[in-house]
């Protein structure tokens, strides 16, 4: 009997904590709406090829919901790793540490061109809550 409660209460507790998951986005949802809990970490992963001077910025707004959780990484791609001027996947980290709205952006250039449209353009609408 003491084995039932004590594996009953142990259900209970688990039941009581939510983890909190990294949800991972793609240039494929460009555009889509995201919720977010406060302290939730969402990555992003786009195709980049670093070879070419491109690379992806985040153009922050003034009272931003997400703040990057670490320098954003990359990672050539298996397939291409043989071949010269591959591509591969860069993977941004932010967090959510306010309650609000965004528009998360992200756009492929040169950092050395100025006055020159993005490759391209990513956008993710971001909802922060409390729960």
């Amino acid at each position: 009997m003491n084995y039932i409660v004590i594996a009953l209460a142990g259900l209970l507790l688990t039941g009581c904590t939510t983890a909190l998951t990294t949800k991972t986005l793609t240039s494929s949802q460009d555009g889509q709406t995201v919720s977010v809990k406060l302290g939730q970490v969402i990555a992003v992963s786009l195709p980049s090829n670093r070879t070419t001077g491109y690379g992806w910025v985040e153009r922050t707004p003034a009272e931003p919901v997400l703040e990057r959780d670490e320098e954003p990484t990359y990672a050539q791609d298996a397939a291409s790793a043989k071949r010269v001027g591959g591509g591969g996947t860069e993977t941004w980290r932010f967090r959510a540490t306010k309650v609000g709205q965004q528009t998360l952006r992200l756009e492929y250039v040169r950092p050395w061109e100025t006055n020159v449209a993005p490759a391209k353009v990513i956008n993710f609408q971001v909802v922060g809550s409390a729960k």
